[in-house]
């Protein structure tokens, strides 16, 4: 027995040696070396790219949670209904994952309540007359639709490294309060992203507080309109707030950058830039959401210049002479007379 066992391992380490050294062992070796490595270098480039992409992380849990959804049905009040978020489910792993969906829907039609739980503050907006503010300063139609509310939730949300369900109730926001106020809602977003980068519980050293930093304590009597100063980190309290500030400050300036000026609160000639930060978010915003950047106004000299060289027909001109001859012949006593038969006096 004793022969046998040690004849048994002998040829058992002779196979295992044969194998080992054997041309094809290598290769699968050297193969399945290749085959890890490569399946850990796309893993933590995947992570890579889902950390720094809100948008892709939310399609791939969204990918995620369907299949589970299709593998698993969850009953349909464990989705509609709020009180059974906690109801079990057949997988845990479903279960958690519509739970995720569930809350996250809870929390927006929780932050949309929010939003219109604030009081309206139209009534101090009428008081500021609208033609005193600059034109392109006031409401637009920016932001109505869905599709440009979710373009520039992302492009905010990727910038500012916010949560994408949060950045997009803020811009739901700015759009409500730009209507009920009069200012572009993307001068609105703009100004948050300059002054706080989207965080609700910013606070300077000045006092200045909330999403659009406003001065708490010298604005008190608009906060009344809210329920006080204690809403001033009430994210959409502040937001229409600082609408009403900024609405006030370019009606008094007379113009947007000279508005921009005033809000900031710049005591000396320029504003340190504060103003061009702005605008160059706002045409961000503009581009993330696919409204084309207004035209310039053509200077008066490059009018001038056109003008020289527009082309004029003989009769054209002919006409144009005709007139300067019987506009010199107009004498003082004569011209009351043509000017109230033209309907000019």
């Amino acid at each position: 027995m004793d022969g046998w066992k040690t004849l048994h391992s002998n040829a058992v380490g002779k196979l295992r040696e044969r194998f080992a050294t054997h041309p094809l062992a290598h290769r699968a070796k050297r193969g399945s070396q290749v085959v890890l490595s490569g399946t850990g270098v796309l893993a933590i480039v995947a992570a890579v790219l889902l950390t720094l992409n809100t948008d892709w992380r939310a399609a791939v849990a969204d990918h995620l949670v369907s299949g589970a959804s299709s593998a698993a049905p969850v009953p349909g009040d464990a989705m509609d209904n709020a009180s059974t978020a906690t109801q079990p489910v057949s997988q845990p792993e479903a279960g958690a994952l519509a739970g995720v969906r569930k809350a996250t829907a809870s929390y927006a039609a929780d932050a949309w309540n929010a939003l219109h739980a604030v009081p309206s503050v139209a009534h101090l907006a009428d008081r500021i007359p609208l033609q005193r503010v600059a034109a392109e300063a006031r409401s637009s139609g920016a932001l109505a639709s869905g599709e440009q509310r979710q373009a520039v939730a992302s492009y905010i949300a990727r910038k500012f490294r916010v949560a994408h369900d949060a950045t997009l109730q803020l811009v739901k926001a700015a759009y409500v309060t730009g209507k009920e106020v009069g200012v572009d809602p993307m001068l609105l977003l703009a100004v948050m992203a300059i002054e706080s980068s989207f965080n609700p519980y910013a606070e300077s050293g000045m006092g200045a507080q909330g999403l659009m930093q406003v001065m708490t304590r010298v604005h008190q009597d608009k906060y009344e309109a809210v329920g006080g100063v204690k809403a001033a980190l009430n994210p959409y309290a502040n937001i229409k707030i600082g609408a009403l500030v900024l609405k006030d400050c370019i009606a008094r300036a007379g113009s947007l950058e000279g508005g921009l000026k005033y809000y900031v609160g710049a005591t000396t000639a320029t504003d340190g830039g504060y103003g061009a930060k702005v605008l160059a978010e706002r045409a961000r915003l503009r581009q993330a959401a696919g409204i084309a950047a207004p035209s310039a106004p053509i200077a008066p000299a490059q009018q001038m210049h056109e003008a020289k060289l527009t082309p004029v027909s003989a009769d054209a001109a002919d006409a144009k002479a005709d007139a300067v001859r019987i506009e010199s012949r107009v004498t003082p006593a004569t011209a009351p007379v043509m000017a109230a038969a033209s309907g000019k006096a």
